[in-house]
Order: C-alpha cells, then structure tokens, then sequence
C-alpha cells in the first residue's frame, strides 16, 4: 500500500502510508518512521551521535531532492533527518 504525500492546494502538508520493503536494522520496529526536515544534516548527525542516538543510514543523496540519514533514539524509535537540497546528486 502506497499513499502519495504532497502538499494541498492550501499548502497543507499530506503525509505518506506505505508498506515497509525493508528494515536499516535487524530488528522489527513496530511504530512510526518519521522524517524530519532539517537544515543541515551533518550538524544532526554529529548531534545524535554526542547525545548516545545511534545512526543507522549514513548521509545518503536522494538526488534532486536531498539528503536524508536515519537515526536510532535512546528508547529504540526510528527517526529520520532530511535536508531538502535539489541539487542533491
């Protein structure tokens, strides 16, 4: 199942529902993914790591849209990190 996420016309943000292909750790997560826009990855990425989350996914390029890395907390929920850049290759 795959529910596009977008903006209204309004500019309301739509979120997305889609079935998990596959999993950054061995574990099963039961919960939420969520991803949240940032302005600069590599300062969150050094943040997490000096407050004992774990990083999981490494800064990867999602090319035209950005830069996205995943993060485990300190109770074990999924976060994501994203820093919207188009120029992103």
């Amino acid at each position: 199942m795959q529910i596009k996420s977008d903006k209204s016309e309004n500019g309301e943000l739509v979120g997305a529902l889609q079935s998990r292909k596959y999993s950054p750790i061995p574990d099963k997560i039961i919960g939420l993914e969520c991803t949240i826009g940032v302005e600069n990855i590599d300062e969150i990425i050094e943040k997490v790591k000096s407050n004992v989350g774990q990083v999981i996914m490494p800064k990867t390029a999602i090319p035209y849209v950005g830069y996205i890395a995943k993060f485990l907390d300190t109770e074990g929920n999924l976060i994501c990190g994203m820093q919207y850049d188009t120029s992103a290759r």
